[in-house]
């Protein structure tokens, strides 16, 4: 009989863990960004930047993840701009690093490549909803998911943005 009840509570252990992991893998959405110079919309300056970003939608927030190669010049901001599609730009509703604020990073923190004389700039945290710049993180959410959102990384030798992609859900 406790032979009987300790297989019954250990199958309900195992039942409830296999329940709670499908709903926390459920509710975890991605979206990712292939970033490239041939990407914006305007003419850049002597770059072969290109990269990747992921923002990671999760049931208490947004993880974000990008890296980037390939620079003219240490990067002066990165956004995510939104809503526009891949043929429209948008102002900046959230500030990856640099200005303006508030930013998730107060200054890009680029490294030199000696290799290729060109610069890298890595960016990895959680977005709160005290960054986003005139919308509310339900309007953030619905961008997303329609694919309206874009990265874009700025530097001094292209101000108004060296490499750009947009943000498509995975």
């Amino acid at each position: 009989m406790k032979r009987n009840r300790l297989i019954i509570t250990l199958l309900l252990v195992v039942m409830l863990t296999v329940a709670v992991t499908s709903t926390a893998l459920a509710n975890k959405r991605l979206y990712k960004a292939r970033l490239s110079a041939s990407a914006e919309l305007h003419e850049v300056i002597d770059s072969s930047a290109s990269g990747s970003a992921i923002v990671a939608r999760r049931p208490q927030g947004f993880d974000f993840q990008m890296f980037v190669r390939g620079l003219s010049g240490p990067a002066t901001a990165a956004h995510i701009h939104g809503p526009a599609s891949e043929t429209e730009t948008a102002s900046p509703v959230l500030t990856l690093c640099g200005g303006p604020a508030p930013a998730l990073f107060a200054t890009c923190d680029s490294v030199f490549d000696p290799a290729t004389g060109k610069y890298q700039l890595q960016i990895q945290g959680s977005l709160s909803p005290a960054l986003l710049r005139g919308i509310t993180p339900a309007e953030f959410d619905d961008m997303l998911e329609a694919g309206l959102t874009y990265v874009n990384v700025h530097t001094s030798l292209n101000p108004a943005g060296e490499t750009r992609g947009q943000l498509i859900r995975q």
